[in-house]
């Protein structure tokens, strides 16, 4: 089903894939929160419309992606919701020549330190209590991460910043697409 709602000056997007009638699921308080909002759904089975563990991909590099989803993540974790941050860094088992594994290895730990780092500076950008928020460095895909990280933590939705599509975007994809495509839960999508 695909709705578009028009409430005041905000628009919505919801696009769900439900399997069956029994499914529910309940985006009522949501509406207040954006102007602008994608919200993608993949529901296989009745959730709860109160949010316990959410996972919020983020490159540390690049923070104007994340301050957008934060307000969004903070709203969804509401009284005592858990963010999990998750920051992906490429894997390089194409890299890993026996020559030069040390050097590589020694590089992994660098981007994987700066990246801990840059995520604890991220938790000081959030106003809720920094114990509800986990920090997590992966290295591989950040779809393949997002997911397995989700099936770990038995996580109830994935809430992503996204910029505006470009040219590239469209040909190659994004991060946020691949993650829409291939999750096995919610995804919110913030522009």
């Amino acid at each position: 089903m695909l709705t578009l709602n028009n409430a005041g000056s905000a628009w919505f997007l919801f696009i769900f894939q439900l399997n069956s009638k029994s499914d529910q699921i309940s985006l009522a308080n949501y509406r207040f929160i954006t102007n602008n909002v994608l919200l993608c759904i993949h529901a296989k089975t009745r959730r709860e419309s109160y949010v316990q563990t959410i996972i919020m991909p983020v490159d540390v590099f690049e923070m104007e992606l994340s301050d957008k989803a934060i307000r969004h993540a903070e709203f969804l974790a509401q009284d005592d919701g858990v963010i999990h941050l998750l920051h992906v860094l490429p894997g390089s088992a194409s890299l890993s020549l026996h020559r030069f594994a040390a050097d590589v290895r020694r590089f992994e730990e660098h981007l994987q330190h700066e990246a801990e780092e840059r995520l604890q500076t991220m938790v000081s950008h959030f106003t809720i209590d920094p114990s509800r928020i986990k920090q997590h460095v992966r290295f591989g895909s950040v779809r393949d991460e997002v997911n397995e990280l989700a099936k770990e933590l038995d996580a109830d939705v994935v809430v992503i910043g996204s910029r505006n599509p470009s040219i590239s975007t469209h040909l190659l994809g994004s991060n946020a697409s691949s993650v829409i495509r291939h999750a096995n839960l919610p995804v919110l999508v913030v522009r």
